[in-house]
């Protein structure tokens, strides 16, 4: 009788420990790895109404998550069209200069960024052409010359 109940607390100890893993596994998974909260798109806002979700809510998750898109008139008439009243419709809105907002600086922190490659470039193929002249080389710096010295000059600027 001892061995089985040896056994069975073997059993019960192993399980325990398990439950115990399992649910701390759970735990940091979902609090070192939150959810991603990306922005709502016109069809999932569509969605959302044909899922039952109420105006309030899904103006509250709008004002909470943003959107993936800008505000027209087409895109007013599908939300109508899918259920949304004048406060869905006001929090898209705000929603919708947020992401314009954000877009129009993303293209500018690009396009800056795209300038100070291009002066990196210009400078890495002016201290080559200098060089070239300084050693005097023959021939000149021809076009296929110059298309490997662009090459690794942005590959020097991207890699630094």
């Amino acid at each position: 009788m001892t061995i089985f109940h040896d056994t069975v607390a073997l059993h019960a100890h192993f399980l325990l420990k398990s439950v115990l893993v399992f649910v701390v596994l759970v735990l940091f998974n979902t609090a070192a790895f939150p959810q991603e909260r990306r922005p709502l798109s016109v069809a999932d806002i569509e969605d959302l109404f044909r899922a039952g979700v109420s105006r309030g809510r899904l103006a509250a998750l709008v004002r909470e998550r943003g959107v993936s898109f800008g505000m027209t008139e087409e895109v007013k008439e599908r939300l109508k069209m899918a259920g949304a009243d004048a406060e869905v419709i006001k929090a898209v809105e705000a929603a919708a200069g947020e992401y314009a907002r954000r877009k129009t600086e993303k293209e500018s922190q690009r396009e800056e960024r795209e300038k100070q490659e291009m002066a990196e470039v210009y400078r890495i193929l002016g201290e080559a052409g200098e060089t070239a002249r300084t050693a005097k080389e023959d021939p000149p710096l021809t076009a296929t010359r110059r298309s490997v010295l662009l090459s690794v000059a942005v590959t020097q600027v991207r890699g630094a």
